[in-house]
């Protein structure tokens, strides 16, 4: 993605870069037990995989209810998946004990991102695993179920996620 692209959220934007983006109330629809809140925020986005934080989003909110678009879908945008999590923040004393409580939790976000990776690498590979060729007697056109290049690029990139959990867990 290059450029600017509008997302539509429900709450407060940050990019990975720490950078915090207001966002404007688009509308607003009041139901008898909840209300649906629409917000638009223009946010420059790196072409590649990038992050988005959604904060300040009040504790009552569903997770399941929190989504993110974007209006030109013709710019091959995907969404891999949305996760929660609750941060408290706490104040530090000193300047130095802030840079590492903030740099403690990148890291924790870091490992925590990296192992559901190898989690679903892991359930992938079980997947791949389970699949066999089955051999026929008459003879009839095969269909290739394992592409030994598609093997070898998912083991090497599970490999290299391995090595930067390790690294990363080095490092705490």
């Amino acid at each position: 993605m290059k450029g600017q692209e509008e997302i539509e959220d429900r709450t407060t934007i940050a990019e990975t870069t720490e950078k915090t983006e207001p966002s404007r109330i688009q509308s607003v629809t009041l139901y008898s037990s909840f209300a649906y809140v629409t917000k638009n925020l223009r946010a420059k986005v790196k072409a590649g995989s990038s992050e988005i934080y959604l904060g300040e989003i009040p504790g009552r909110v569903a997770e399941r209810t929190v989504s993110v678009r974007f209006p030109d879908s013709s710019k091959k945008i995907k969404i891999l998946g949305i996760r929660s999590k609750v941060r408290i923040e706490r104040k530090a004393r000193t300047k130095e004990i802030a840079s590492l409580l903030k740099r403690q939790e990148t890291l924790n976000d870091q490992i925590e991102l990296l192992s559901l990776e190898i989690q679903e690498l892991i359930a992938e590979e079980k997947t791949i695993v389970k699949i066999s060729p089955v051999i026929r007697k008459e003879p009839s056109p095969q269909e290739e179920i394992a592409d030994p290049e598609f093997l070898s690029g998912f083991q090497k990139q599970y490999h290299e996620y391995l090595n930067q959990l390790s690294l990363i867990r080095q490092k705490n």
